[in-house]
């Protein structure tokens, strides 16, 4: 049991340092480079990871930050048509969803 829940902290550690570096690249595109580059491709990675290892589970990550990139949107490009991060938050839903299902098969 000691060596199960070693590993899952493990895992828990390397999924929130990924989610901090998604919401550091958020604010450093959105407020420092003043642009909507897509950078959100780096959001993939820990969507993929969390769906991979905790199946449906992992959506959360996907939820989390599509969340993020919604709100940093309305905070810091309130002046920009959002429409192009609600489709990439519905990107980030539908990957991590087919993920965990093709896990789970």
């Amino acid at each position: 049991m000691g060596k199960r829940f070693e590993r899952q902290k493990e895992k828990i550690s390397l999924i929130v340092i990924l989610l901090a570096g998604s919401c550091f690249l958020t604010y450093y595109f959105h407020e420092i480079r003043q642009t909507g580059t897509v950078f959100t491709h780096f959001f993939y990675i820990p969507i993929i990871i969390a769906s991979v290892w905790w199946k449906r589970k992992g959506l959360i990550v996907a939820l989390f930050l599509g969340a993020v990139l919604i709100v940093s949107h309305t905070t810091f490009r309130a002046d920009v048509s959002a429409t192009n991060d609600y489709l990439r938050m519905v990107m980030f839903i539908v990957v991590a969803f087919v993920i965990a299902c093709l896990i789970e098969q």
